[in-house]
């Protein structure tokens, strides 16, 4: 494992420019590699010391620094072990991954937050090894499964194999464009912020792995999920602009997890810790440490 200065946990402001909210972040932002089963792994790790760990599941962009608004809310309350996604076609592997990860961090039981398709992988984490897991958070997500959903990824999928690479990552740098467009005042910030990560960090290797994940979980894990109760408590977060989980998606969550607690958000889109910093981590920090 790589030998890194631990980041230095800072606490940002409501209000502030997301600009140099994700300047802050950055400055403090490394990644750790080790080796899983021949398979090369990065994730960030705060290394707070004594503090709970949570387990920090990033969206479809694969890439811890993303989710940034969300991190800095917590990491200077807990450790936050985020995982980078390598481009696995099986989710099997991928949360095999995540244990490789908490076993070498020397993380037993762990708090699981898992923002928008990071929420999926969460769910599927519970289901797979629910003693390893304390509480969890499931943050601007839902659940996508049925005949629809299938479909869909079946014709992503033959469109991968007959378009070309470069034509299938630009139509999802556009979708992801389409996500992170509310509120009107963050949308040139998070623009960017995908033209920069479309162009550096994310391949078309990438976007195969996910549509193949996305298959793996509509056809295997989410009906699993809905079937298997899960008796840990959880905390499904949302906001009423969410553009990317629709109401019937964030509906059967709430069916596959009936004791949930619930928060809505005002406003935000589908990065209310963004929007409403100060809200988000009060409620959010409140739940993790058990006072919810």
């Amino acid at each position: 494992m790589d030998d890194v200065n631990a980041p230095v946990p800072h606490k940002l402001e409501a209000g502030s420019d997301p600009e140099e909210r994700f300047a802050t972040f950055m400055r403090s932002y490394c990644t750790q590699t080790m080796d899983c089963r021949g398979r090369l792994w990065s994730f960030y790790d705060t290394r707070n010391p004594g503090a709970a760990t949570v387990l920090f599941l990033t969206g479809g962009l694969k890439k811890p620094f993303w989710s940034f608004s969300i991190i800095d809310l917590l990491q200077d309350q807990f450790r936050v072990v985020a995982p980078v996604y390598p481009p696995l076609e099986r989710i099997s592997d991928i949360l095999d991954g995540f244990n490789c990860i908490l076993d070498a961090v020397g993380a037993g039981e762990v708090l699981v937050f898992g923002q928008s398709w990071g929420g999926n992988l969460a769910s599927a984490y519970a289901l797979k090894f629910p003693d390893r897991v304390r509480r969890m958070v499931l943050a601007s997500t839902g659940i996508a499964a049925g005949p629809a959903a299938t479909a869909i990824l079946r014709f992503n999928l033959w469109l991968a194999r007959v378009l070309r690479p470069e034509t299938m990552v630009n139509a999802y740098k556009n979708q992801i464009k389409r996500l992170f467009s509310k509120p009107p005042e963050h949308r040139e910030f998070w623009h960017r912020l995908a033209d920069r990560v479309f162009s550096t960090e994310f391949s078309f290797e990438d976007l195969r792995s996910l549509l193949h994940n996305q298959m793996d979980y509509v056809e295997n894990y989410a009906p699993a999920i809905v079937a298997k109760p899960f008796d840990k408590p959880v905390l499904f977060l949302s906001s009423a602009d969410e553009p990317a989980a629709n109401p019937a998606m964030q509906q059967r969550l709430l069916e596959a997890y009936p004791n949930a607690l619930v928060h809505r958000f005002s406003r935000g889109g589908h990065a209310p810790s963004l929007v409403v910093p100060s809200e988000y981590r009060r409620v959010v920090s409140a739940f993790l440490r058990g006072e919810a």
